[in-house]
């Protein structure tokens, strides 16, 4: 309402590193609840070509588009309207301009000495992986820019976006208010909504419930929340 205008904020990576980095991660996270054993058997290329990858996640997210549903501009123009209005942004290969940002902006100050360069610097339940056969200039690149396209598009919007915010909170800018500090406090999905439930998520419409990229298998619906979650 008027009095109390919400706003978010997210770090964002390359939507390709990202698809890329996860791709990586799930077929080897093996106590993750999205671990996917069956991704070690592809490459990425087919992966991320796969009728059953979910494409343009945050374009998704922000429209409310499930699965399988066709983007157009109209998703996007919307998607770069929240963005820019509700949103904060922070880049992952800027984390330590990002925390500054953040900081300036929210009003926030290191409380316990040492946080936010455990944030910004120390890696957590991350793997090493190879890089793109081809870099930004080869065949796999290309491939998952179209798939791409609305998440390569909005994630250049975020980048001028942050360079906007740069502006806005020069490094001159004068420090924040001392705030009650995050550390100190331990968010759970249980803690912030006792009744919540993965199984309370919409469920997945029939159109997009595809054999999967092996033969042998078929994508569950709750396959399919997983790998949609996990992103």
């Amino acid at each position: 309402n008027a009095d109390h205008q919400a706003q978010t904020f997210t770090v964002l990576r390359h939507p390709i590193e990202q698809a890329f980095s996860l791709f990586h991660y799930r077929k080897r996270a093996r106590w993750e609840r999205s671990y996917r054993a069956d991704l070690r058997k592809v490459h990425f290329r087919e992966y991320i070509s796969s009728p059953s990858y979910v494409d343009n996640w945050l374009t998704r997210q922000l429209t409310n588009s499930v699965p399988g549903e066709e983007l157009t501009e109209g998703h996007f123009n919307l998607a770069k309207l929240i963005l820019n209005t509700k949103i904060f942004v922070g880049l992952q290969d800027e984390m330590d301009e990002t925390l500054r940002l953040l900081a300036a902006h929210f009003g926030w100050e290191e409380v316990d000495t040492g946080c936010v360069d455990m944030v910004t610097h120390e890696k957590f339940n991350s793997m090493p992986h190879p890089v793109i056969n081809g870099g930004r200039q080869g065949p796999i690149w290309r491939i998952a820019s179209m798939v791409e396209k609305w998440d390569i598009r909005l994630y250049n919007e975020a980048l001028d976006q942050f360079e906007r915010q740069r502006e806005q909170y020069p490094a001159s800018h004068p420090a924040p208010v001392k705030v009650k500090s995050m550390t100190k406090m331990s968010f759970t999905e249980e803690s912030l909504n006792p009744e919540f439930s993965a199984d309370d998520l919409p469920p997945v419409p029939n159109e997009v419930m595809q054999t999967i990229f092996f033969p042998e298998r078929i994508v569950t619906s709750s396959q399919l929340k997983d790998d949609y979650l996990s992103k």
